[in-house]
């Protein structure tokens, strides 16, 4: 789609062009989606396994979304894998460095003596089934405009192509159009998937609003 809009003229475009150019992009959407919707309970799988409590596996699912946004967008399907084994392994990857910082965390911690924790509530032994994880990406697009600026929205439509029949940019090409360095692309999208992470973690699993299938 981009070589193609290289070719297109600014003042005259190929009806025929333009044509072709839209309907690649509703493919490009449709086949997002898809791999969204048939990918989202495998991340839920992953993040059960690195879950403890009903918290961990609902923080570690929110983050997994997101890497599965990113994971469509890097995917390079001329290298031969499949995506579900590219993706478990770019989940996989960023759970386990998760799972590494806690545990350098908690050596810190000081030690509280045992009888003091018997009078807290015990947490649930094993996480909670999310009844429909596809809520979780739906829920990431819908409640965006409720955390993130204008800017945030903008970078992070481009960056995953949120709209429907959008296509992906990169971070130079954004900061074209932004006129701003693509390093400062890099931290404002880091940012807006924090505000997301935050958001998402915050409400809990319960709360989140039912939205339109991915």
């Amino acid at each position: 789609v981009n070589q193609l809009r290289t070719r297109l003229s600014a003042t005259r475009p190929v009806a025929n062009a333009v044509t072709t150019i839209e309907r690649m992009l509703d493919l490009v959407a449709r086949i997002r989606s898809q791999l969204v919707s048939s990918n989202v309970r495998l991340v839920a799988s992953i993040a059960r396994k690195f879950s403890a409590t009903g918290s961990d596996f609902d923080e570690f699912s929110s983050d997994g979304c997101l890497i599965l946004l990113g994971a469509i967008d890097r995917f390079d399907y001329s290298r031969g894998f499949r995506f579900s084994t590219y993706a478990t392994h770019s989940i996989q990857r960023h759970f386990f460095r998760v799972w590494k910082n806690r545990q350098r965390h908690r050596n810190h911690v000081q030690y509280v003596d045992t009888s003091v924790l018997n009078d807290v509530p015990g947490s649930p032994g094993a996480p909670p089934e999310f009844p429909d994880p596809e809520r979780l990406v739906a829920q990431l697009l819908s409640r965006a405009e409720n955390v993130l600026d204008d800017r945030e929205q903008r970078i992070l439509s481009s960056r995953y192509g949120l709209s429907r029949g959008q296509v992906v940019l990169t971070l130079r090409e954004i900061a074209a159009e932004l006129g701003v360095s693509k390093e400062r692309v890099r931290q404002l999208q880091l940012k807006a998937l924090d505000k997301l992470r935050e958001l998402l973690v915050s409400e809990g699993p319960t709360s989140r609003l039912p939205c339109s299938a991915c």
